[in-house]
This record gives structure tokens, sequence and C-alpha cells, in this order.
């Protein structure tokens, strides 16, 4: 990667006392940069990235990265845009052998890959998934109701350990992956 900022050298035809001379005359470049085109692991990013890696990756590169049954569900719904969007939102991602798991021996969900027939259903199974808000475990409180983009509501448990579950069943095993537009 090259420096930030460079020095260029250029020279310059100059007319002094009716004769021709060169100048040399020097100018800093700098290039612009950010989260999205500088290596996380950079000086640049320690410095200007308030959390390295965590602020130059999208909630849909975590999610390809390390929920990538879910990540596919999204990307055939057409609705990973949403995860890569500034906006501020809180997915709560089954993990791989979960989601398989469901989609396997759910009674609803047959085959989503016929997206024609099943669409409107998988999509709010999807929509139900993400919160349009950054909610973390220290955020959350016991008997607290949080709206999906689904426009239904979850209800969050917090045990005495302080382990946070959802609607009484679900419990978050991976909690406050701290990304650029969410958790």
């Amino acid at each position: 990667m090259e420096a930030p900022c460079t020095t260029l050298t250029y020279y310059k035809r100059v007319k002094r006392r009716r004769r021709w001379t060169r100048e040399k005359k020097t100018y800093r470049k700098c290039t612009a940069y950010t989260c999205d085109t500088v290596d996380c692991d950079s000086d640049i990013a320690r410095k200007y990235c308030p959390q390295t890696c965590g602020w130059c990756t999208t909630l849909s590169d975590e999610l390809n990265a390390n929920f990538t049954a879910f990540a596919s569900f999204l990307d055939q719904l057409g609705l990973d845009y949403k995860l890569r969007s500034p906006e501020q939102r809180t997915v709560f991602a089954p993990d791989d052998a979960t989601f398989t798991d469901f989609l396997e021996n759910s009674t609803t969900v047959i085959d989503y890959t016929d997206i024609d027939q099943w669409r409107a259903h998988m999509v709010d199974l999807a929509l139900y998934h993400i919160v349009h808000q950054r909610l973390t475990t220290d955020n959350i409180i016991d008997g607290m109701e949080v709206c999906t983009s689904q426009g239904t509501d979850i209800t969050f448990t917090v045990d005495t350990n302080g382990t946070v579950f959802v609607n009484n069943d679900s419990e978050i095993t991976t909690p406050d992956i701290d990304i650029r537009n969410g958790v």
C-alpha cells in the first residue's frame, strides 16, 4: 500500500528578466482513504477507523463470513442490500446449523429456493430477524420489547447470569459483534 501522502516535483518554465528558466515546484498529493479502501490491519485504519475491522465491515460482510446459511437466504430474497446500507440495524442471525435444520424440518418453509411460491413468507421470516436500531446486550433489559423490520414485536428476557433470550426461547449465543452499520 502506498503512503497516504507523497511529495511530487515538477519543473515549470518561467520567464525572468527576458530569459526562460526552469523553476522547481513541489506539491503534496494525498490519497483519501476510507474504511472501504483500506486494509483493516494497516496503520491508517487503526488511526482513522475507531475500531479496526469492526468499522470496516458491514453487517452483510459479517453474515457472509460467519452466518453463511442466513446470508445466502437473504441474498436469494434480495434483502442483502439492507445490511450494506449505512442505517443502524441489529441482526439476530441464527447460526448455520440451527438455520439449516429449521429449513429442512419446517412445515411452513418447504423449499426456500422456490422463491415465487414462498416469497412473502420468507421475506417476513428474514425481516423478523432484523431490528432498525443498534442494540447491544448492555442496552437490553428484562421485559424490553422491540419492533422488528417485519412489524412484529419481540420480547427480551435476561436471566440472573446476564444471558439474553429472545421471546423466552432463543438464546443470544454470540452477542455484540459490533459492526460499522449495526450489531
